[in-house]
Order: structure tokens, then sequence, then C-alpha cells
């Protein structure tokens, strides 16, 4: 009765602990892949930024050249 006692004490423990490193392995995985999306944001926001100057840019060297035809 005793070593059964003992057994299931440590089958216990040996269970905690693997369900601590399965749950931090979960979280990892899950920051990881906030800080990929957090990521490809901001690389999508440059992006957008970027087309959005070089329309500007193209806008003001065609209203450039038209004055400078008159």
């Amino acid at each position: 009765m005793i070593v059964n006692r003992f057994f299931t004490d440590i089958e216990s423990r040996v269970k905690k602990d693997e369900q601590m490193t399965s749950n931090n392995n979960t979280l990892n995985r899950s920051q990881k892949q906030s800080i990929e999306d957090e990521e490809m944001k901001r690389r999508k926001l440059k992006l957008h930024l970027t087309n959005i100057v070089q329309k500007r840019r193209l806008k003001m060297n065609k209203h450039k050249h038209k004055k400078l035809r008159k």
C-alpha cells in the first residue's frame, strides 16, 4: 500500500512537470506567433507608407513639369 502511494506521488509529480513544460511550450509558440504578427503588421504599414510617399512624389513631379511647360 505504501509503495503504491509513493509511486502515485511520483507519477503525479511527473505528470505535473510534463503539463508545465507543455504549457510553457504552447505559450512560447503563441508568443512567437504574436511577435511575428506584429512584425508583419509593421512591414505592411511601412510598405503602405512608402507607397503613399512614392505616389505623392510622382504627383509633385508631374505638377512641377506641367508648371515648367507653361
